[in-house]
């Protein structure tokens, strides 16, 4: 979710290292008249990070226009967004400029956020700001004891990086037993090896897997206090707040199959 100026226009990027990170030997002497500001420099994995583009105390926003080609936010060398462009088409004025914006991160980590100004060759860094994000919660952003029951939508998460998974969750709960399901928003798109990949960067390798199939399911039935219809378990982890099942899923009427995500308490 962001907040833009944007006259309908594509934004104008200009070339640029896609794994450019500040360096005080490159030229930043040009006076920055604009700063990131960052609400909260610590959150937890899935949870929502609000951003906001100031230009400085005494600086006019046209300024902007006669300084910079562009400015980017960027995240190491994770990804970039443009925040400030504009042009001229047919001899008309362009601008876009995104001044707030929220982005989820969802690994855990220490990430340096910075914004570039680009004016012909030349860049002009901001200050670094560093962002600790953690996983020390019950699952993704979730404690157990917060979860009354379903709130009747799912939740969503998004990154402002290009090329990188959107996610959406759902909380319940089953004979009094939270519940938390995890799905990629992009529901054309749910493949195993993501969910499996992304869920061994989270808490390393699994439990049980496959391989050892009869023991999986017995885990399975053994560990987990709500069975979804039509779906078995590929994967298995146990960690000290949550058992967590990664599914396969099939919807007969559509010869569909898709995969997710579900947790419940470790108790």
């Amino acid at each position: 979710m962001f907040a833009s100026c944007d006259d309908d226009h594509e934004n104008v990027l200009p070339e640029t290292d896609e794994n450019v990170l500040p360096d005080s030997n490159l030229e930043n002497s040009k006076e920055l008249n604009f700063h990131l500001k960052v609400k909260q420099t610590s959150m937890s994995i899935f949870e929502r990070m609000e951003f906001e583009f100031n230009p400085n105390e005494g600086h006019a926003y046209n300024e902007l226009n006669s300084t910079y080609d562009s400015i980017e936010w960027h995240v190491d060398t994770k990804g970039k967004m443009n925040i400030f462009s504009h042009g001229y088409d047919d001899g008309v004025a362009w601008s876009h400029t995104t001044w707030t914006w929220s982005h989820n991160f969802f690994l855990p980590g220490k990430f340096n956020t910075f914004l570039i100004g680009y004016k012909d060759d030349n860049k002009f860094y901001s200050d670094t700001t560093v962002i600790d994000i953690t996983n020390d919660r019950d699952f993704l952003a979730y404690r157990w004891s917060d979860i009354k029951g379903s709130i009747g939508q799912g939740m969503g998460y998004h990154t402002q990086l290009p090329n990188k998974q959107d996610f959406t969750t759902y909380q319940d709960k089953h004979d009094d037993v939270p519940c938390v399901t995890l799905n990629i928003a992009d529901d054309n798109q749910i493949y195993e090896h993501f969910f499996l990949d992304f869920m061994k960067e989270l808490y390393s390798d699994p439990d049980y897997t496959l391989e050892a199939e009869e023991l999986l399911m017995e885990k399975y039935n053994e560990l987990f206090h709500y069975k979804k219809e039509d779906a078995s378990p590929t994967n298995i982890w146990i960690t000290s707040n949550s058992r967590i099942a990664l599914l396969k899923c099939y919807v007969e009427r559509y010869d569909y199959t898709y995969y997710e995500v579900y947790a419940e308490p470790n108790k």
